[in-house]
């Protein structure tokens, strides 16, 4: 009886150690893909600064072309006779 219970007890033992070792499996592959969202997120987070850059630039060369527009249409308007 007592080797029974030893033996049960043994078996217990073995299954919550598998469990334990696939937790801590799992855990670390939960981490990696943490990480992966990290860096996804600070790629998106640079691709978004890098875009507002570029919006900001166009705005100021299109700001720019029509300035120059209206200084070339001023100036038709001088010379028209």
């Amino acid at each position: 009886m007592a080797g029974e219970a030893i033996q049960v007890l043994t078996g217990s033992v073995m299954d919550s150690a598998q469990a334990a070792t696939q937790i801590a499996a799992s855990s670390q592959e939960q981490l990696v893909g943490v990480d992966q969202v990290a860096v996804a997120m600070d790629s998106i987070k640079l691709a978004s600064s890098q875009n507002v850059a570029s919006a900001q630039q166009l705005e100021i060369a299109a700001r720019n072309l029509s300035e120059l527009g209206q200084r070339l249409k001023q100036m038709v308007e001088r010379y028209q006779v």
